[in-house]
């Protein structure tokens, strides 16, 4: 299974391939992790929505990359969408957003 696939699953499987491919996933495998400390709270461990809206690719198609990134950045005016800038790199911000 390559990488972008494994980026594409669901949290909860992508979790279970990780362990099951172990080093071949790891940077996979780094970024569900970070979705899980910092994201899931709020859009659920398997991206479907819970205070925040889902974050599956079929729905965030229309959204250019730039602005998802600018989102998870600075965060969301009158939301309560945080900015991530003090927590994350812009590297790590990037790999989520592709994710």
């Amino acid at each position: 299974m390559s990488t972008q696939a494994l980026l594409r699953l669901p949290a909860g499987l992508a979790l279970l391939a990780v362990a099951l491919l172990g080093p071949l996933v790891s940077d996979a495998a780094d970024v569900v992790d970070l979705y899980q400390q910092h994201c899931a709270s709020c859009h659920a461990p398997d991206r479907l929505g819970a205070m925040g809206p889902a974050l599956l690719p079929e729905g965030l198609a229309r959204l250019r990359k730039a602005d998802a990134v600018e989102t998870v950045t600075k965060g969301r005016a009158a939301t309560q969408m945080q900015g991530f800038a003090d927590r994350l790199s812009a590297e790590e911000i990037g790999r989520i957003v592709d994710w």
